[in-house]
């Protein structure tokens, strides 16, 4: 039997009530899933026995779609491979179509190499595709690629009609079984990625999201994540779903709240109807389903450290005070402008960024803000320190660098035009990750939350330090959960946020604050009796910082 719609199956429900573990179609796949896993227990020392992960392997076996939303940690590639496995047992022999795993980046396609590389019925059957050339040549039955890839311009099609490679993926390689990992980044609807990768979607027989935080706290994002993997099962149009669940509150957070003159849309903010709460809570746990680091039958197998959270308010010094008033001085109508404007979110931020960088690094002067990081890290044996500007990270792995040795201080980024090199590619992005992991001489690693806060493990550090907070919580989760995972031995990690005090990045602070709450309310549909309470947060955005930051120059 296979089920093809949530409705027929409530993952959560009934699992809770004992009935799908006396399904004939579930007993089967779990028989077919439990010597799999076993076996890839017997090959490796990475995995402890984890009952939980054969039961929602052959759980998803039911379904044609599934979005896993599961924590960071828990096992999603795990239980994904052993799916893969189980449903495919002549995969490589051309009796079935190709499976196609779409993952964020390199990090993440090393990730799963590793992983597919444990079940032995998948070994060499996989390979991480660049190009189209290396497409054309390969004779794997797993293809990972990343989630841009698809949007490449095909050579091979010439002038055809929709000549790019989601062409190829899609009719040439048929799908059986399409995987998105961190499915989130297909939240938005506008995004060229996930046009492309929506082509090939249309033309696999299965799908599976996987994502270990499904929204960044906004009710859209979520119905775009589900309109991607259960097309015409979803019911609900964007105006429909966004208009039945959502309700606009007045703030009741100053730092929320316009100033005068500026417009109701900045007083009044979009959050879940408390109404409507429980029909949301039980129409998502028919299509997403949830398993958390606190569920019992996770902890009682998986030991993390408890993580010590603390907000460090700093005082900054005149000449950064006096930077940053000069700044807005300069600036003052600009930003006005901007801080109205919610069409010119672009616009926004190219104001907004500089004004961060005068608050966060300074050219002249040791800042008191740096003072509290580098008091912190000296007290712990390996610090990560997340940030979101370029400039700040550059910044900041001078100082360090300056404080514990030259050798004993590693920065991943993107790309800078001030470092050498200039862009870190992959193999130096896993170069740096494996030294940080591995190399017991480092000290400290500044990260950016672009690019480190999905996909890979950090789980050698004993301490967090977030300098700056960017404007994703979504992020900021995952970049926690980077470090506090399977793996990491210690057991506590002291976690600050460091926060000028009056300055912008305080107001970032405020406002993640009021996000993380809006993204706890939408994904704790898993325990309707958590005690939630009713909140009136918001979403961040950089026009309601500037607001609150113009405050003070009316």
């Amino acid at each position: 039997m296979l089920l093809t719609t949530p409705e027929e199956l409530n993952q959560i429900e009934l699992i809770e009530e004992g009935l799908l573990t006396n399904d004939p179609s579930f007993i089967y796949w779990k028989n077919r899933i439990e010597p799999i896993y076993l076996s890839v227990l017997e090959e490796s020392t990475k995995f402890t026995y984890r009952p939980y992960q054969s039961k929602y392997s052959a759980m998803f076996c039911l379904r044609r779609e599934n979005i896993m939303s599961h924590s960071m940690g828990v096992g999603k590639t795990t239980q994904t491979g052993l799916m893969i496995a189980a449903l495919y047992p002549d995969l490589g022999k051309g009796k079935v179509g190709r499976v196609q795993i779409a993952v964020p980046n390199i990090l993440a396609a090393t990730r799963w190499l590793e992983d597919l590389n444990l079940i032995p019925s998948l070994k060499g059957q996989f390979e991480y595709i660049k190009s189209e050339k290396q497409l054309l040549n390969s004779k794997a039955a797993i293809l990972v690629y990343s989630h841009d890839f698809p949007k490449l311009k095909s050579k091979t099609l010439g002038h055809r009609s929709r000549a790019y490679i989601s062409r190829l993926l899609a009719k040439r390689f048929k799908p059986s079984l399409l995987v998105v990992d961190e499915v989130h980044f297909l939240g938005s609807e506008g995004s060229q990625r996930r046009e492309h990768l929506y082509y090939v979607r249309q033309r696999s027989k299965r799908v599976i999201g996987l994502t270990g935080t499904l929204s960044d706290g906004k009710l859209d994002m979520i119905h775009s994540i589900c309109q991607f993997v259960y097309r015409q099962h979803w019911k609900y149009s964007k105006k429909e779903f966004v208009g039945k669940f959502s309700d606009k509150k007045k703030s009741t957070s100053n730092y929320l709240t316009g100033a005068e003159g500026d417009g109701e849309q900045n007083r009044y903010l979009s959050t879940l109807d408390w109404d409507r709460v429980e029909e949301y809570y039980a129409l998502m746990r028919c299509y997403v389903h949830r398993l958390t680091l606190d569920e019992p039958e996770v902890r009682e197998h998986i030991k993390l450290p408890k993580r010590i959270e603390n907000l460090v308010i700093v005082e900054p010094s005149r000449d950064q005070v006096e930077r940053y008033r000069n700044y807005i001085d300069s600036h003052f109508a600009l930003l006005k402008a901007a801080a109205v404007s919610n069409q010119q979110r672009l616009r926004t931020l190219n104001l907004i960024h500089p004004l961060i960088e005068t608050s966060n690094s300074s050219e002249t002067e040791n800042i008191p803000k740096v003072q509290t990081l580098l008091d912190l890290a000296n007290n712990y044996r390996k610090v990560v320190v997340f940030v979101s500007q370029v400039k700040t990270s550059r910044y900041l792995y001078n100082i360090l660098r300056d404080y514990f040795g030259g050798e004993c201080v590693v920065r991943l980024y993107a790309q800078d035009p001030d470092a050498n090199p200039k862009v870190l590619n992959d193999n130096q992005r896993c170069e740096v990750l494996y030294k940080f992991q591995h190399d017991p001489s480092i000290r400290a690693g500044v990260f950016s939350l672009n690019i480190a806060s999905t996909a890979i493990d950090l789980t050698s550090a004993d301490c967090i330090i977030h300098y700056e907070v960017g404007w994703s919580s979504l992020k900021v989760l995952q970049s926690i959960a980077r470090v506090i995972r399977p793996g990491n031995t210690h057991t506590e990690i002291p976690h600050y946020y460091l926060v000028n005090k009056g300055l912008i990045d305080e107001h970032q602070f405020n406002l993640l604050s009021e996000k993380l709450k809006v993204s706890k309310m939408l994904l704790d549909y898993q325990d309707t009796e958590s005690g939630l309470e009713e909140d009136t947060s918001g979403d961040i955005n950089p026009n309601k910082v500037l607001t609150n930051v113009l405050k003070e120059y009316d």
